[in-house]
């Protein structure tokens, strides 16, 4: 069945065209200028649409032709201006749209073509100024469209072909200055990104391309911020050099996380290495950071789970290196940190599970090595923290599990080990904790399990904490009979007290009956004087 609308007919909504829901083609007026919001909407039996003589025609509405899902072939007006969100969206069986000749065309809104599955090639013209945010999303089928005409084009928005799954190429128009968040993500099968012409681009958004098959890129030297997750989980990335990019100064979280990466080279102004950033790189075998003056931070989980890495070498003013920032870097057989007279904070696991780890230097300006610091770490035989004169605090299963650590050499100016520091350092022998004249406290279990350990000053500490803990046992439970006395004798008064109390109550109660009693036997004897008389 075909849909003829009235000749004179100028606007199209929802009212006038609902009648043709089970229409299979619409034949529409030349008089047409404005086809309204939800017109269309669910006309699920429509196949054909020809709108190329609708000359006047300047604006789709929103959701205009959404979940027309027999809908395959459409040709647009000339004149056509603007095409508005969630206009085609989810128009399943739709395969080929070409723009090409709609030169007045600038606008095309938020999801005007999303989750059209079947959508394979789509033809944009040189007018375009604005694509939508998801405006191709989860268009899985879509394998060709050509950006780089669109010149007036300055922004991709988010999640713009985020799901293309079968996209393999794309070229980045020259006027673009920013990617938003996701743009690209679950590109799945997108190889090459051409970056070549993009002189003005500044900002990659979060997740831009995460999960893409990107195996090689080249940024413009613009680039100033890429954002979190932006190349995430892209298998093939290989090598990536950023030296060149002077305005880039920090490396945001998971950026670059279960990626293929093998090779990193960092912009010369780096200040930080965000959380996660090469988490899970089990290709990459080694970084050096050495001439990075400006960078002072290597935040948590960094380097996380990055089973190749053999090497790592540090910026010089390294301040912090976050909590399990090279945990489970099972490859990493050295790390000289002596060097580094800046780095005051290593956080809880840094070096967890770095069981290939042979040796390993500290700084003198550490002040605490954080919990589950080296734990796990089985190959290293002496820690010499000797020269670590600011270092007060081991906290809880810092070294715990060195299978081969035989000698500790503390500093005086250990205040505290706490539990389990030392735990199951089966071969551990010496220590000089009697020398560490500030040692305060050491915790519970902090050498348990260390079978060789036969420390006389150790013996004494647990033999005094031992007496000490009785002493407190005693002094509590004197302290509770004591109190409990206290108690009995309060309420014995108390009990007294009331008993007096009673008995002086009764004493009233009787005086009190004795005084009615004269009153009232004093009243009587009157009466009768006076009735005598």
């Amino acid at each position: 069945m075909k849909i003829n609308i009235f000749k004179t007919t100028t606007i199209i909504d929802r009212e006038n065209a609902s009648k043709y829901i089970h229409s299979d083609e619409a034949e529409l007026p030349s008089s047409i200028i404005d086809i309204q919001e939800r017109a269309f909407f669910w006309c699920f039996d429509l196949k054909n649409v020809n709108l190329s003589e609708c000359n006047r025609l300047s604006v789709i509405g929103n959701n205009a032709f959404g979940i027309c899902s027999s809908l395959k072939e459409l040709k647009f007006p000339k004149g056509i201006t603007k095409i508005e969100g969630n206009a085609f969206k989810c128009c399943i069986n739709l395969e080929k749209i070409d723009l090409s000749e709609c030169e007045k065309l600038e606008i095309i809104g938020n999801g005007a073509f999303s989750e059209c599955e079947s959508l394979e090639e789509i033809v944009l013209p040189k007018s375009i100024s604005f694509i939508g945010g998801n405006v191709f999303k989860d268009c899985r089928n879509l394998k060709k469209i050509n950006l780089s005409v669109c010149d007036k084009l300055e922004k991709i928005e988010y999640g713009s072909f985020s799901g293309c799954e079968s996209l393999e190429e794309i070229k980045i128009p020259k006027n673009i200055t920013s990617i938003g968040e996701k743009a690209f993500g679950g590109c799945v099968n997108l190889v090459k990104v051409d970056f070549s012409e993009c002189d003005k681009l500044e900002k990659i958004g979060n997740g831009a391309f995460c999960d893409c098959a990107l195996f090689k890129f080249a940024f413009p030297k613009s680039i100033t911020d890429i954002g979190a997750s932006a190349f995430k989980g892209c298998t093939w990335l290989g090598k990536v050099n950023l030296s060149e990019y002077k305005k880039l100064e920090k490396i945001r979280a998971s950026v670059f996380s279960h990626s293929g990466l093998s090779a990193i080279t960092f912009p010369k102004g780096i200040t930080d290495i965000g959380e996660k950033a090469f988490e899970g790189c089990k290709y990459l075998k080694e970084v050096n950071l050495s001439e990075y003056d400006k960078l002072t931070i290597i935040r948590n989980g960094a380097f996380y789970g990055c089973n190749s890495l053999k090497e790592i070498t540090f910026p010089k003013n390294l301040i912090v290196i976050g909590a399990n920032a090279f945990s489970g870097c099972s490859s990493l057989q050295i790390v000289n940190l002596a060097e580094y007279d800046k780095l005051e904070e290593i956080g809880n696991g840094a070096f967890y599970d770095c069981d290939s780890l042979k040796e390993i230097t500290f700084p003198k300006s550490i002040t605490t090595l954080g919990e589950e610091f080296f734990s796990g770490c089985k190959k290293v035989e002496t820690v010499d923290l000797s020269e670590c004169t600011k270092l007060e605090v081991i906290g809880n299963n810092a070294f715990s599990g060195w299978d081969s650590l035989k000698k500790v050499i503390f500093p005086k100016s250990i205040i505290s080990i706490r539990k389990n520091a030392f735990r199951g350092c089966k071969q551990l022998v010496k220590t000089n904790l009697s020398e560490c004249d500030k040692l305060e406290k050491i915790g519970d279990g902090a050498f348990r399990d260390c079978e060789s350990l036969n420390d006389s000053f150790l013996a004494s500490y647990f033999k005094r904490k031992e007496e000490k803990k009785i002493e407190e046992k005693r002094l509590k439970e004197e302290k509770l009979e004591a109190e409990r006395k206290l108690e009995a004798e309060r309420k014995l008064k108390a009990e007294e007290e009331s008993d007096k109390a009673a008995k002086i109550g009764g004493l009233i109660l009787i005086l009190l009956f004795i005084i009615l009693y004269l009153i009232s036997h004093s009243w009587f004897n009157y009466s009768l004087v006076i009735v005598n008389k």
